[in-house]
């Protein structure tokens, strides 16, 4: 696909995989639109917690932009907390981010956007298993393939696709599971942000991948825990 002038829409996008995702994008020749609650640019710096941000996050970019080829639903809550930590208000903050928004920003992204755009989810593979993630996290991520297949019957009427890469654990810097993690994982010794871009860019060219999610894990999700914890920990 020729990128020039295209538009992608990125939220969480001042670090991690977000921030990965929007430099993949503009390294094609994508105009993108990082949007994070620290973003200096007005307008960008959404708090996707609060009413209204989808319908404002997707007039401001068409203001700035004149339109929107690509949303990417990347931002999480920003406190992280683990289970059985979190209490009614970051609960909230947890589907407020990762489910509330993403679906009223793809609705609204579906409204203003031409035949053969696409939405891409970022989801998680806690959506098929457990961890010590917070309770809200595992349950917005749970809620997430259900959200990419709802946005996909959305955007039906108007050409728009929508699809979900769930990743598995993804090294960012000095991961505290890095020396562990080649133990676990069948294809690589660890996953990177920038493979969780390249499947989101493969999601957003694949004209007949529709309400689908991909597991991007190195094969960490096809093993018996039990068996694999063991292995890490040089018992098998």
């Amino acid at each position: 696909m020729n990128w020039q002038g295209k538009v992608v829409l990125v939220t969480g996008a001042a670090r991690g995989i977000g921030k990965v995702i929007a430099q993949h994008f503009s390294d094609l020749g994508a105009r993108v639109a990082a949007c994070d609650i620290n973003s200096p640019n007005e307008g960008l710096n959404q708090d996707l917690a609060k009413p209204m941000a989808g319908v404002t996050l997707v007039t401001s970019v068409m203001r700035r932009y004149g339109r929107l080829d690509v949303l990417v639903n990347n931002a999480r809550a920003a406190l992280r907390q683990k289970l059985g930590e979190e209490d009614e208000e970051t609960w909230e903050d947890e589907l407020a981010v990762g489910v509330t928004a993403p679906y009223f920003l793809g609705k609204y992204a579906i409204a203003v956007m031409q035949p053969g755009s696409s939405i891409v989810n970022i989801g998680s593979v806690t959506s098929f298993t457990v961890s010590g993630e917070s309770a809200g996290y595992q349950v917005a991520k749970g809620a997430c393939q259900q959200l990419t297949r709802v946005l996909a019957q959305l955007g039906a009427s108007r050409g728009v696709r929508c699809n979900c890469v769930l990743p598995g654990a993804i090294v960012k810097g000095d991961h505290l599971l890095k020396s562990e993690l080649p133990n676990i994982h069948f294809a690589a010794p660890c996953g990177y942000p920038a493979d969780v871009a390249e499947a989101v860019e493969f999601l957003t060219t694949a004209r007949f991948v529709n309400g689908a999610s991909i597991v991007v894990d190195g094969g960490l999700t096809i093993q018996d825990n039990w068996q694999t914890w063991q292995r890490a920990h040089g018992l098998k």
